[in-house]
C-alpha cells in the first residue's frame, strides 16, 4: 500500500510494487491495478479475506500489467474492489469504502472502486480495472473520470480473477483522454477501426432513465455532438430496458456460479449483505434460464449493432444519477442499481466499446456521458470526444 493512502484506495493486505521493464509512452508514469489482476508472487484478494486465505500467489503477471511495465510505467499498488467484483456500488463490508474526492461523502462506484478513487485523488495517473456489467463505467461516472469498457475480447484477460466470462473485460481509468488513449493503444489486441463518423443516435428510453438534472447537465455535450454529427432520436427497443438488463443479470449469475460455485460451497466464505444475496440467487439459476436469457441478449445485441453500424455512435448517460450518499442503506440502492444496469446493458449485450466521459456537473457533483461505437473503435471514440470538446 503506497504511503499517504488516506483515501482507502489501495489494498492493505500486501505491498505490491513493480518497476518498469522497458521505456516508452508511460515512462515516469505511476499506475495501479485492481486487486483481481495478477502480479507474480502476490495473492489477489478479490475484495474478500476468505478468497485471500484460500488462494496461492499468481504464478505470472497478467499481460495487462506487463504491457504497461514494458512501456515504462511503474506499478505502485493494487487497489480495493467490491467482493469478487460482484457489485457496482463501491462498498466493501470487509475493507470499507474508498473515498470519492470528487464527491465527498458519496459512493465511488464499483467494482473498480479503489482504482477510481486512486486516480480521482491524484495518487496515480492510470488505474487498471475490470468491467463485467458496468464496473469501470460506473466508477468513472461517479468519480468524474474517463473510463473505457473495450470491445469484448479486445484486451487479454489472462491472469485476471473472472466473474462472468460472457462479459468480463479489462480497461483503464484516467483523469483525462491522453493517458487513456495511450494506455488502450498498448493494451488493445485487434487492429483499431477508424470510422468516418456521420451520425449519433440518442435512445430516448435510455435518456429517460436519468434524473432531469443529470440530463440538463449533459445537454451541452449533446449540443457539441450535434455540431459535428447528424443526430437522431430513437429507442433501443420496444421492450423495456429492464427486460434487457434482467437477461444480462441471469446470464451473469449463471456464469458466476459456474466459475465460483465450487469455491463458495467448499470454503463457505463470509460475504457482505448485497454480494451474499446475489451469490445465493446465482446458485438457483438453471441452465434453461441461462440459455433463454442468452438468446435474448443475442437479439438485443443485434439491435445495438444495427444502430451503430460502421459510422454511428450511440450516446447515453453513463449513470442516471449523481453519486449516491455513502450511508445509503443497501435496500435503498435497489432502484439505483436497476437503473444503472439498464444503461450498461447495451454494451454488455453487444460486446461493443463504451467510453465514459465526464461532461457536466449537478451542484458540483459529476455527471457523465457515454459513447458506444463499432467494434475496435476505442481510439476513434476518444478522438471524437476530444474533438467535440466533451
Amino acid at each position: 500500500m503506497p504511503n499517504g493512502d488516506e483515501l482507502g484506495a489501495f489494498c492493505s493486505h500486501d505491498t505490491v510494487r513493480a518497476e518498469p521493464s522497458g521505456e516508452g509512452p508511460l515512462s515516469n508514469t505511476d499506475f495501479a491495478a485492481k486487486d483481481v489482476i495478477g502480479v507474480a508472487g502476490h495473492v489477489c484478494c478479490a475484495g474478500n479475506p476468505d478468497w485471500l486465505a484460500s488462494h496461492d500467489p499468481a504464478p505470472a503477471t497478467a499481460p495487462s500489467v506487463r504491457l504497461l511495465l514494458e512501456a515504462g510505467g511503474t506499478l505502485v499498488g493494487k487497489t480495493r474492489c467490491d467482493e469478487l467484483t460482484y457489485s457496482i456500488a463501491g462498498r466493501n463490508a470487509h475493507y470499507g469504502t474508498p473515498v470519492n474526492t470528487r464527491a465527498p461523502g458519496r459512493l465511488p462506484g464499483g467494482s473498480s472502486s479503489g482504482s477510481a478513487a486512486a486516480v480521482a485523488g491524484g495518487l496515480v495517473e492510470i488505474a487498471l480495472g475490470t468491467d463485467t456489467t458496468g464496473s469501470i463505467r460506473t466508477p468513472a461516472a461517479l468519480c468524474g473520470l474517463w473510463g473505457l469498457r473495450p470491445t469484448l475480447g479486445a484486451i487479454d484477460t489472462t491472469g485476471v480473477v473472472p466473474l462472468a466470462p460472457s462479459f468480463d473485460t479489462v480497461g483503464a481509468l484516467t483523469a483525462g483522454p491522453e493517458l487513456l488513449r495511450a494506455t488502450n493503444d498498448l493494451l488493445l489486441r485487434p487492429p483499431a477501426f477508424a470510422p468516418a463518423w456521420k451520425g449519433a443516435v440518442l435512445p430516448d428510453d435510455a435518456w429517460s432513465l436519468a434524473d432531469r438534472e443529470v440530463r440538463d447537465a449533459l445537454e451541452p455535450g449533446v449540443t457539441a455532438l450535434r455540431r459535428a454529427l447528424s443526430v437522431e432520436r430513437t429507442r433501443f427497443a420496444d421492450e423495456s430496458l429492464e427486460h434487457w438488463s434482467e437477461a444480462v443479470r441471469v446470464v451473469q449469475a449463471h456464469d458466476v456460479w459456474a466459475v465460483h460455485g465450487e469455491w463458495v460451497e467448499r470454503v463457505r466464505p463470509e460475504f457482505g449483505p448485497g454480494v451474499g444475496q446475489r451469490m445465493r440467487a446465482a446458485r438457483e439459476v438453471t441452465d434453461e434460464q441461462s440459455d433463454r436469457s442468452r438468446r435474448l441478449c443475442e437479439g438485443f445485441g443485434r439491435r445495438v449493432r444495427e444502430l451503430v453500424r460502421d459510422d454511428t455512435v450511440v450516446v447515453i448517460p453513463t449513470c442516471p444519477t449523481v453519486p449516491p450518499r455513502s450511508e445509503t442503506p443497501e435496500e435503498q440502492l435497489g432502484d439505483w442499481r436497476s437503473r444503472v444496469m439498464q444503461l450498461t446493458a447495451a454494451a454488455n449485450v453487444s460486446g461493443l466499446p463504451q467510453l465514459a466521459v465526464p461532461a457536466g456537473e449537478v451542484g458540483g457533483l459529476p455527471a457523465s456521458i457515454s459513447l458506444i461505437g463499432p467494434e475496435n473503435s476505442e481510439p476513434a471514440l476518444i478522438d471524437l470526444a476530444v474533438s467535440c470538446g466533451l
